[in-house]
C-alpha cells in the first residue's frame, strides 16, 4: 500500500490548476497527471471491484442508501 503523504492546499491544487490553464497541455484528453505532469495511474485504478466497492461507500456516507 502506498504511503499518504500531505500536501498544502497550494500543492494539491496546483496539478489542477495547471490541467485547466497551461497551453502546454491544450488539446490532451484522457490523460492523467501527478505533481503537473502525465503520470501512469496505478494498475488498481482499473479494478472493477474496487471501484463498485468505492460507489456503495460513497452512497452510504452520503446518505443515499
Amino acid at each position: 500500500m502506498t504511503a499518504l503523504v500531505a500536501k498544502t492546499i497550494p500543492e494539491g491544487a496546483a496539478t489542477s490548476c495547471y490541467v485547466a490553464a497551461s497551453p502546454l497541455v491544450e488539446g490532451l484528453s484522457g490523460q492523467y497527471f501527478s505533481d503537473c505532469n502525465i503520470a501512469k495511474p496505478r494498475a488498481d485504478t482499473d479494478d472493477p471491484a474496487l471501484a463498485a466497492r468505492l460507489w456503495e461507500l460513497s452512497e452510504t456516507i452520503a446518505g443515499s442508501v
